[in-house]
């Protein structure tokens, strides 16, 4: 926790959204000190935005739905046994999922 406490406060003016997913009911809600606002699903990111975060991939009309519960990555091969594993994106119709490493 300290090295995410130390990047806050060294950020202090970044607002901060964490939209409750699935893991969130175990983990429970960052410290208070940590200034992250808590909310739940969909998510407006902001009034002129055409985007929503959701955990859980959905169709919101006429809203792209940037989804967290996706974890897609790509890993490429080369000789012999190297290989890099890397986050991406996923696409479909009006959602698209991303890894956060």
């Amino acid at each position: 926790m300290e090295p995410l406490s130390r990047w806050r406060t060294k950020h202090a003016d970044v607002e901060c959204v964490l939209v409750r997913g699935n893991h969130d009911s175990h983990a429970g809600d960052p410290p208070a000190s940590l200034r992250i606002t808590v909310v739940g699903e969909p998510w407006a990111v902001n009034s002129g935005s055409v985007f929503s975060a959701c955990h859980h991939p959905q169709e919101l009309e006429g809203r792209m739905v940037l989804a967290g519960h996706w974890h897609p990555v790509v890993t490429l091969r080369g000789r012999v046994h190297d290989h890099q594993r890397l986050a991406c994106f996923c696409r479909m119709e009006g959602v698209m999922g991303m890894a956060l490493t």
